[in-house]
C-alpha cells in the first residue's frame, strides 16, 4: 500500500494543479455609504453564516467612523442567531473576549472586534481604523473580494455583489478554463 502511495506521488506531481488556498473579502468604507449600501454590506457579511470565501470578514473605517450605525443594517440578520451552532459561536465568542476583557461591540448576531487579523471565528466580524485610504494595507494574497463603493487604488466589487461573482471572477484570481483546457 504505501509503495502504491508513493508511486502516485511521483505521479501526480508532475501533473500541474490548482491549490486554493483559505481566502476571506474585506469592504473599505469612506463614511459616505447610503442606507443601501449598508443594506447590501450586511448581506456580504451573513450569508451563508459568514463562511465563504467571499463572506466580508474585516471592515476598514474611516477614524472616527461611529460604528454603532451598523446596526439597524446588521439587524435584518438576527435569525441567524436561531440557528444553533452559529449562536453557540456567538455566545463563545463573546465570553472569551468578556473574560479577556476587550472593548467589543455586540449586536446581539455578531460581534464587531478591531483587530489587525482578517480571518475572524465564526460571530465575529473585524474592524480596523484608517486615517487615509491610501495607507490600508493586507495581505492581497488571503484576499477574494474587496467591496467598495470608492476603492481607487483596488479593483473592488459593489456592496452585497460580493456572492454574485461575473462568469470572468475566478478563484482565487486563476481561470480554471483555461487551466482544464490547457
Amino acid at each position: 500500500m504505501i509503495l502504491l502511495e508513493n508511486i502516485l506521488i511521483i505521479i501526480l506531481k508532475k501533473k500541474p494543479s490548482i491549490i486554493r488556498s483559505n481566502r476571506t473579502s474585506i469592504a473599505i468604507l469612506n463614511g459616505g455609504e447610503n442606507k443601501k449600501d449598508l443594506s447590501s454590506l450586511a448581506s456580504d457579511v451573513f450569508l451563508y453564516f459568514g463562511l465563504g470565501c467571499r463572506n466580508v470578514t474585516k471592515l476598514y473605517i474611516p477614524k472616527g467612523y461611529d460604528i454603532k450605525q451598523l446596526e439597524p443594517y446588521f439587524h435584518y440578520y438576527i435569525n441567524n442567531s436561531s440557528n444553533k451552532n452559529y449562536f453557540d459561536n456567538y455566545l463563545y465568542n463573546k465570553t472569551i473576549l468578556k473574560l479577556s476583557k476587550q472593548k467589543f461591540y455586540d449586536f446581539k448576531n455578531i460581534l464587531l472586534l478591531n483587530s489587525v487579523k482578517l480571518h475572524p471565528p465564526i460571530a465575529v466580524l473585524y474592524y480596523e481604523f484608517y486615517n487615509k485610504i491610501e495607507e490600508i494595507n493586507f495581505n492581497k494574497d488571503k484576499v477574494q473580494c474587496i467591496v467598495s463603493n470608492n476603492a481607487i487604488q483596488f479593483k473592488s466589487t459593489s456592496f452585497g455583489e460580493c456572492q454574485s461573482p461575473k462568469l470572468n471572477d475566478y478563484a482565487d484570481n486563476i481561470d480554471t478554463i483555461s487551466f482544464l483546457t490547457s
